[in-house]
């Protein structure tokens, strides 16, 4: 059961929220790898509870609208776009030294993109001098600014960490 609440994501409306407001204080990514550039993901507090901000992270994928596409979020921060309705993908295989083709079904589904999100669950990000632990999220098809073209979109929430977690014990 989830324990957000309904519509959470629409309390915010896109156009009233922040540009390259966020930042990195903990990116919980491949080691050894810098954290990416965060200077285009949207975000903004939710009006009715401080604590938690709402996040709009755009994709950068190819991927067709929704009625073409199927877009599933896997592994940690993984989102792979099926074809809709869901096809069985074309033999592959190869040829064998006599020339013939032995083909290979174990492709699966057919995929327009997969791609890897920027933030995922348990990155921790500085927005307004306090820092939140980001949750987790799920594809969309919106656009950003009215007149502005539709995209895919990630909408991520996040909590605010208790003063307490950061100190590491109380005072």
């Amino acid at each position: 059961m989830s324990r957000r609440r309904p519509g959470w994501e629409d309390e915010v409306p896109m156009e009233d929220m922040e540009a390259a407001a966020l930042r990195f204080h903990y990116w919980a990514g491949k080691f050894a790898e810098p954290a990416p550039d965060i200077a285009d993901v949207l975000a903004a507090r939710l009006p009715d509870a401080r604590h938690l901000i709402a996040i709009w992270e755009p994709l950068a994928t190819k991927a067709p609208n929704p009625s073409r596409c199927l877009p599933f979020c896997c592994l940690r921060r993984t989102v792979v776009f099926y074809h809709r309705p869901y096809v069985v993908g074309w033999p592959r295989g190869g040829r064998d030294m006599d020339g013939v083709f032995h083909p290979d079904w174990n492709k699966g589904f057919i995929e327009y993109d997969q791609i890897e999100t920027r933030l995922g669950s348990d990155d921790i990000v500085e927005f307004d001098g306090d820092r939140f632990e980001v949750g987790g999220g799920h594809v969309c098809w919106s656009k950003s600014r009215p007149g502005a073209h539709k995209r895919w979109w990630m909408r991520f929430w996040a909590r605010r960490q208790a003063e307490v977690a950061r100190s590491g014990g109380r005072q």
